[in-house]
């Protein structure tokens, strides 16, 4: 059973309500002509199940739906009323909704409270026989409708065969011609047929007609369909109105039906393309298994990849196409005003399905710096630019975060506690000293078994004695992970696990002859802090980090509590060495009126400072400072020109472009200045410290002289967001950090089922199976609780879902 749903005097944001219900306000125009002023709310739900709804607004065709009043001599308005196939009422609705079933289509009247059948097409039979005009295929291909669209008059229904075989095709109608045609792949014999009765006969078994090779899609196995007016659309003379353009996406590819007449056909990477839309009106949209792009250019009429003509936003499989790279494998995309929706239902690389959010550079020109946010039903990371390598400090959880040692006894004070195989590993006085006189591995084994496949580990340790060898470290079924270094000195290394959950992690020692080295201060724990970017890179816990609601009722949580012995590190990664590149760090921190310095951000090598960044509050005035340095120790400070330490959120950006360091607060640049040009890289000892500064080398000791801030949404990137970027950073996220700011799925599943926007109220609404929730920008402003398992569509404030 799929709900429909209305008008209602008191449309509210929130909603549980109903099973699932949500409401329109009454002040709209079509409401209003119709004067519907009074009626009561519509909460109608239909028996049956559908394959596909579409809520058709007639206001939104070129010419704001007047084509309804002059169809008095069309067959269907001149046929009988009140059958099984008619309803009531002879002119089209204003407001439409469009119901797939499986083996009809039903057209109900938006514009009446009770929403009454107003049109019914049934399928049958197959084209090349005797058929309706929505054909439904022979014995044993028959065909289900997948998908629906309408504009200016012409209904527009994909066709794609229940056992995954060879579909029927596009059928296209056109209610003001009363022209129906079906679009179907090259050679069919029936490409681009006519059908031959007008749409009073449409359930009449009649015939297609006529071979028009040159209409023909690349595919006939229809997934989904959409329709936009391009500027300068031609007028069709027999409607008056401008011809639509109409893409398909296909097991073959996409199509797209242009309005003068001819077809260009794609066939992108696997072929199969799931969903097809239109941005901004001009710009394709499609989505597959595991991509999903943005044509610029429908005038490129080659097959195969497209190069040159588009900018195509990867999933996941073609990193170097796009970033930053949503985490899911899009099975649905949806354009929502400026940025587009992209929803999965499969993990991509052991991370969570959900929504993604995308915003492409206004010229669509460069890939490399979009904007990227990722909503799931526990977290949101914000908006993420360019090539983003860590988005952390973004997720719902209140409960405190609490360091463990996984190696409690990495001080080998307990010889006992260690296992060894062959004699070449020696546990005294606390240290462990390796020294292979034949050359050969030595292992030296924890007790301790608790590693979990597929999560990322932060492993520290102290060498002294060295003269040679290396250190490598062994997972259960799974290869050793070599650790270099070179002489004594503290060092840390990032192990990806990718052995046996369960199991513990041990340690190969390779001296080579009479050299080798000793060992101290062994230990390893969980990169618990969660990145939620694409490279899923955490932070480790030293301490007791804080956490807490950003505000009373509000979802998002903060960060506070930091001190010498309270810090979240992530050890070296050279993935985050900039180079001469653009790079920056964007972060919301509250401070409060407490005299001293607070340390938000330090990538230093230590004890030697080179290259790197930090941000902080300097001690003396509370101002916030950008602090970036080149590898020759040339530095540059920006800073703040007032005080921050007021007590409220703030949001902070600061870059590096080129030769120039930018300091913004909320969403303005506040400060800049000249930097060098020169490669920023910090050296291999630097580590990204969150909450405190590094006084020695990892695995190192902390200070921060006076705890002032809170924070939420850090984010680190190898790329710079333009100045218009940051402005609308800061309006999109300020309202997470009101009061009972709700910015996450609603319920229990991440896994998006479907998705529909609706333009005049800019709400997007996204369905699980624990309900719909309905965002407007990255907040989260109400949700049903009736799981929406097929489809949803959505148009002024009137909402239909399955």
């Amino acid at each position: 059973m799929y709900n429909l749903v209305g008008t209602g005097l008191n449309q509210l944001p929130t909603n549980s309500m109903l099973g699932g219900m949500a409401y329109q306000s009454p002040d709209h125009a079509s409401i209003k002509d119709l004067d519907l002023k009074n009626l009561s709310q519509i909460n109608s739900e239909i028996a049956d199940t559908a394959v596909d709804i579409f809520v058709y607004d007639t206001r939104k065709d070129s010419d704001g739906g007047a084509w309804r009043k002059r169809t008095q001599s069309t067959s269907w308005y001149n046929e009988t009323l009140n059958t099984a196939t008619r309803g009531a009422r002879r002119e089209f609705p204003a407001v439409a909704v469009i119901v797939a079933e499986d083996a009809k289509l039903v057209i109900y009247d938006g514009d009446d409270p009770d929403l009454p059948m107003w049109m019914v097409f049934n399928l049958l039979g197959a084209v090349g026989a005797n058929s309706n005009m929505i054909p439904r295929g022979g014995s044993g291909s028959e065909s289900d409708i997948t998908s629906i669209a309408y504009l200016n008059g012409r209904l527009a229904v994909g066709l794609k065969d229940v056992n995954g075989n060879v579909g029927e095709g596009l059928a296209v109608i056109d209610f003001i011609s009363e022209l129906a045609r079906i679009h179907r792949g090259s050679a069919s014999g029936y490409t681009g047929a006519i059908y031959g009765v007008p749409i009073s006969g449409r359930n009449s078994n009649n015939v297609y007609s006529g071979d028009y090779n040159s209409l023909a899609v690349v595919d006939e196995t229809i997934n989904d369909v959409s329709m936009t007016v391009l500027p300068n659309a031609p007028i069709d003379p027999s409607t008056g109105l401008p011809i639509p353009t109409i893409a398909v996406a296909t097991d073959g590819g996409f199509s797209v039906i242009k309005d003068d007449g001819t077809v260009i056909d794609k066939a992108v990477i696997s072929t199969v393309t799931n969903k097809v839309d239109w941005y901004k009106g001009q710009y394709l949209l499609g989505t597959g298994p595991e991509y999903w792009g943005l044509w610029k250019d429908l005038s490129e009429e080659s097959s195969g990849y497209i190069s040159g003509h588009a900018d195509l936003y990867s999933a996941g499989n073609q990193p170097s196409w796009d970033k930053p790279q949503p985490i899911g494998q899009e099975t649905k995309v949806l354009a929502v005003g400026d940025l587009i929706a992209g929803g999965s239902t499969t993990a991509y690389n052991s991370r969570q399905p959900g929504l993604s959010l995308k915003q492409p550079t206004s010229n669509l020109s460069n890939g490399s710096s979009n904007l990227l946010c990722e909503i799931r039903k526990d977290y949101n990371t914000g908006w993420m630019h360019g090539d983003i390598k860590g988005a952390f400090l973004s997720d719902t959880d209140a409960t405190n975060v609490t360091g463990t040692e996984l190696w409690p006894e990495g001080d080998f004070a307990d010889a006992n506690e260690w296992s060894s195989a062959g004699a070449e590993w020696t546990i005294s006085g606390g240290t462990a000293t390796v020294s292979d006189g034949d050359g050969g591995y030595s292992f030296l084994g924890s007790s301790t078994g608790t590693l979990t496949n597929g999560k990322k580990y932060v492993l520290s340790f102290t060498v002294s004695n060295y003269s040679g060898g290396r250190l490598e470290a062994s997972q259960a079924n799974s290869s050793n992970i070599q650790i270099p270094f070179s002489a004594n000195g503290s060092y840390s290394q990032l192990i990806n696990y990718t052995g046996t959950t369960g199991s513990g992690l041990g340690m190969y020692g390779y001296g080579g002859g009479a050299v080798g080295f000793t060992l101290d201060n062994l230990y390893l724990r969980e990169l618990e802090v969660q990145d939620r970017s694409v490279n899923n890179t955490g932070l480790a816990v030293y301490g007791t980090v804080t956490k807490s609601a950003v505000a009373t009722g509000a979802e998002l949580v903060a960060y506070s509590g930091f001190s010498g012995n309270n810090v979240l590190v992530q050890p070296y990664n050279s993935s985050l060495d900039p180079g001469t590149g653009d790079y920056s760090f964007m972060f919301w921190f509250k401070c409060s009126p407490v005299s001293g310095e607070q340390m938000i951000m330090r990538r230093f090598g230590v004890p030697t400072v080179t290259g790197g960044m930090m941000m902080r509050v300097v001690s003396s005035t509370s101002v916030l400072q950008w602090y970036v340095r080149d590898t020759s120790s040339s530095a540059t400070t920006v800073q703040s020109p007032n005080a921050i330490d007021d007590g409220n959120w703030h949001c902070a950006v600061g870059t590096r472009q080129g030769s120039t360091a930018n300091l913004y607060l909320d969403g303005v640049l506040v400060n800049t200045s000249t930097c060098s040009a020169n490669s920023h890289d910090p050296g291999t000892t630097a580590d990204l410290v969150i909450g405190a500064e590094e006084v020695s080398a990892s695995p190192g000791t902390y200070q921060n002289p006076a705890d002032l801030c809170s924070l939420a949404l850090v984010r680190y990137s190898l790329s710079a967001p333009s100045a218009e970027q940051i402005k609308k950073i800061y309006e999109d996220e300020k309202v997470l950090f009101q009061e009972n700011a709700k910015c996450t799925l609603y319920g229990t599943s991440d896994a998006v089922t479907a998705l529909a926007y609706d333009d005049s109220a800019s709400l997007l609404h996204v369905g699980t199976s624990s309900g719909r929730s309905e965002f407007k920008g990255l907040r989260r402003v109400g949700n049903t609780t009736t799981a929406v398992t097929t489809a949803i569509s959505a148009s002024s404030g009137l909402v239909a879902e399955q």
